[in-house]
């Protein structure tokens, strides 16, 4: 099997770590107590590179065939944007089919995840760019999101 053949992908950063970039402390160290709202963060989900990466709206990015990967990106991710725009999808009846922290399997809309709403703010007005890792996020989290640990 070629490489493309994959239509599901894992949250990376917020949920996933790489031993290539991640700091050692951080290196595998979250836990499931580690995740605010596992009923509502999205794990794995339909996800594709994006042919249109500047569109907007989650519903109607359009993914280009035979390069799927293992994973998708958050927004707080520096390849995010166009370098490497693999991101969640609609795919099925225009539904993205995506599990969850707490391990139940939902069809959603790409948009309900929050994706747009980045950056976001915190209940409390601050600014929210999610985790930190990679030197674009700053620990805050927006309520709008699915796809954070917060």
């Amino acid at each position: 099997m070629g490489w493309g053949r994959f239509g599901i992908g894992m949250n990376h950063i917020e949920l996933s770590y790489s031993g290539y970039w991640a700091e050692p402390a951080r290196l595998f160290s979250l836990k499931f107590g580690g995740i605010r709202r596992p009923t509502w963060t999205a794990v794995f989900a339909d996800a594709g590179r994006i042919a249109n990466a500047r569109e907007p709206d989650p519903d109607l990015w359009r993914e280009t065939t035979g390069v799927q990967l293992l994973y998708f990106l958050t927004p707080n991710h520096p390849d995010y944007s166009l370098n490497n725009p693999y991101r969640v999808l609609n795919r099925h009846l225009n539904r993205c089919v995506s599990t969850f922290a707490d391990g139940h399997s939902e069809s959603v809309r790409a948009s309900s995840l929050g994706f747009q709403h980045f950056p976001g703010r915190t209940a409390d007005g601050r600014g929210a760019r999610g985790d930190a890792i990679l030197g674009i996020g700053n620990g805050n989290y927006d309520e709008r999101w699915r796809w954070g640990r917060e």
